[in-house]
């Protein structure tokens, strides 16, 4: 074979074609980093309903790229407390304070 038989093909090939084909590729990988982003974030989204969900969100930014952290992250916010709308002693006392600290520094 020689060189003309191989580029005669590639010569037919216009901008608008490479313009499609760029296209279609970085729509695919686009696709697939918003899948991967997905899945690795999933022990943080199933921490949403937590009451401590930012610390396992940092958790999920740090140890999520191993195996071993994504699954101990799933299983520890599979576990954890739900907030269901009561308050800790420590919130508890914060109100207290600011309110009067808000009614005497008026």
């Amino acid at each position: 074979m020689d060189l003309q038989n191989i580029l005669t093909p590639l010569q037919s090939i216009t901008l608008v074609d490479v313009k499609n084909i760029a296209m279609l590729a970085l729509n695919a990988i686009t696709e697939h980093i918003y899948i991967s982003l997905f899945v690795y974030f999933i022990p943080a989204l199933i921490a949403i309903k937590c009451r401590k969900f930012f610390k396992f969100f940092i958790l999920s930014l740090l140890f999520n790229w191993t195996i071993i952290g994504w699954i101990i992250l799933l299983s520890k916010t599979m576990n954890c407390d739900e907030d269901d709308g009561t308050i800790t002693k420590e919130e508890a006392q914060a109100i207290y304070f600011k309110a009067m600290y808000d009614e005497y520094h008026i």
